[in-house]
């Protein structure tokens, strides 16, 4: 038996099929499901942040969505690599959400990244170190 193609991007496909022409929906689809994705984690993050202006959540949730719009198409492509198992399709909408949630605390997490990638150096560095200090090395 065959059954029909559920994954979120052939879904809003399916429903822009009822506004557009079937091959401008197949265009708008992922674009969709990025722009649903990243929405909504921008609504958490907003949540989040402490109370401003409408235009400021306007402005934040219009950056939010071009970040989405821009990084989850490469960013499922990386975790498709990893992950060959799950279809990119379905990576869509995860990525645009954590983008969206991640919204203005990118000098954060990169500040995060940078203290964990130096721990890893030390760690090497150490074993290394500790090779050396036995003669297990790769001179020995």
């Amino acid at each position: 038996m065959n059954q029909p193609n559920l994954d979120p991007v052939a879904v809003l496909i399916l429903f822009a099929t009822a506004v557009f022409s079937p091959a401008v929906a197949a265009v708008v689809g992922p674009y969709l499901v990025i722009l649903l994705g990243s929405t909504l984690g921008a609504y958490f993050r907003l949540g989040q942040r402490p109370p401003s202006t409408r235009a400021a959540g306007l402005r934040f949730f219009l950056a939010a969505n071009c970040a989405a719009i821009l990084f989850t198409v490469p960013l499922a492509v990386v975790a498709h690599k990893y992950l060959p198992g799950v279809e990119v399709n379905w990576l869509l909408g995860p990525m645009a959400f954590g983008i969206g949630l991640i919204g203005d605390r990118w000098p954060q997490i990169g500040q995060w990244i940078a203290r964990k990638v130096a721990m890893l150096v030390d760690v090497l560095i150490r074993a290394r170190a500790n090779d050396h200090k036995t003669g297990d090395g790769n001179g020995s």
